[in-house]
Formats: C-alpha cells, sequence, structure tokens
C-alpha cells in the first residue's frame, strides 16, 4: 500500500492487476488464473454473495483448466452457494467411502441430492466430521 494503515501494508491485487501480472506458474494453470481475472475484470464473472449463481456456475465451466471440482468449490467458498456440492473430489469420496456412503461420483451426487437444498452442509460435515470405529 502506498500508505500503511497500521500493521495493514499489502491488499490483494485487483483482477485487473492479475490480468496484467507476469506469474511464474505452469502455463495452464496461468492460463486458469489469467482467464478468471479477465472475466473478473471485465465484469463477464461476478464471485460475490448476490451474484446470480446460475450465471456465475456457467461462466466458469467456460474457464479452461476449471474442472468441476474447482467450480463446485469456487460456488460453495466464494459465492456462498449452499447447494454446491463437488462431488468428484477426492478428499469427499474418501470422506464418504468411511461413513458408508457411495464414493463414486455419480453415486455420492445422486446420495446427496436428497439434502438438497443444503448439500454444501454435506460436504462440509463429510469433510470435517472424524471416522469412528466400534470397539
Amino acid at each position: 500500500m502506498p500508505s500503511p494503515d497500521g500493521g495493514l501494508t499489502h491488499t490483494f491485487p485487483t483482477p485487473a492487476a492479475f490480468a496484467a501480472a507476469d506469474l511464474s506458474l505452469p502455463l495452464a494453470t496461468a492460463s486458469m488464473v489469467y482467464e478468471m481475472a479477465q472475466r473478473l475484470a471485465t465484469g463477464e464473472l461476478h464471485l460475490d454473495e448476490g451474484a446470480d449463481r446460475a450465471a456465475a456456475r456457467h461462466t466458469l465451466r467456460a474457464v479452461p483448466g476449471l474442472g468441476p471440482v474447482q467450480v463446485e468449490d469456487l460456488m460453495l467458498h466464494a459465492l456462498g452457494d449452499p447447494d454446491a456440492f463437488p462431488a468428484a473430489d477426492r478428499k469427499l469420496r474418501a470422506a464418504a467411502k468411511a461413513h458408508q456412503l457411495p464414493a463414486d461420483t455419480a453415486g455420492l451426487t445422486h446420495h446427496a441430492n436428497q439434502w438438497r437444498p443444503w448439500r454444501g452442509y454435506g460436504a462440509h460435515l463429510l469433510w470435517r466430521r472424524p471416522v469412528t470405529t466400534k470397539s
């Protein structure tokens, strides 16, 4: 920051600054970050809790390099979509298996549909719920 405010000396760069940055990342990752930054900078993509979720999901799916897990994770964490569910997430599937739930993406998605419109809460519970064994 040009004028630090107490202990605050840095701010996160704007999407436009990110889009213009020379990133030392693998080409595919840098390309994905650039595409996201461009969409945010131009207003094509909005990632705030007031954003149109269907439009955001559609735009995110069009970003090269973002897969279904990343799209659903962004929907869950950046947009606060309580129904976003990254069923293909490796850790989520492992947690589901540990709790005797379907561990394949399709089976877990089908099972989680009973939790609509709160599947995101189910994902968080699975990620954080310890597996207990009976003695």
